[in-house]
């Protein structure tokens, strides 16, 4: 979606800028910490595809950079993603499923993605991957050691969401 750029204030701001003119995107990279899990997402998919941005939780930054990197090439080369249905060879043999997030998220998680479209609402798909016995994080089944590296961000409860946690660390 063409819109007026933001004018960078900083260099991570114009790396973001650079990024998107270059290679079509940016992935930001947030660190995991002792209490919060590591996450990543994309800035100028909405722009370049007219598709919500991406945003995935809880495995290695370079591994969640990887598959928005994937799901970009993918993107470019004309590619359509349903939601909530299976996507193949963006994790190994493991299939992945895309679901829209809601709104409310967004500032809180893809604070990058609110600075450079210059608006709070970007549209985001979160990037859910599965344990090893192939259950997703909505699965009865689904591991519990790890349960809490994705937040279910297509829910709008908090608790629901499993996000009470990330937003307690985030200032919330």
């Amino acid at each position: 979606m063409p819109h007026a750029r933001p004018k960078p204030e900083n260099d991570a701001e114009q790396k973001i800028i650079d990024h998107i003119d270059n290679a079509g995107w940016h992935v930001e990279r947030i660190f995991p910490d002792k209490d919060t899990p590591g996450w990543a997402f994309s800035v100028g998919f909405y722009e370049k595809f007219d598709v919500p941005e991406c945003i995935i939780f809880g495995l290695p930054l370079d591994s969640m950079q990887a598959i928005i990197n994937i799901i970009g090439d993918r993107l470019r080369d004309g590619e359509k993603f349903e939601m909530d249905a299976p996507v193949d060879d963006l994790l190994n043999s493991f299939p992945c499923i895309l679901k829209l997030a809601r709104p409310k998220w967004v500032p809180w998680f893809g604070g990058a993605a609110c600075w450079y479209y210059q608006k709070p609402d970007v549209p985001f798909m979160q990037c859910f991957w599965p344990d090893k016995a192939r259950a997703f994080p909505w699965d009865p089944a689904f591991n519990e050691k790890i349960i809490q590296l994705q937040p279910l961000l297509y829910l709008d409860d908090p608790r629901a969401a499993r996000a009470e946690n990330l937003l307690a660390t985030m200032g919330e």
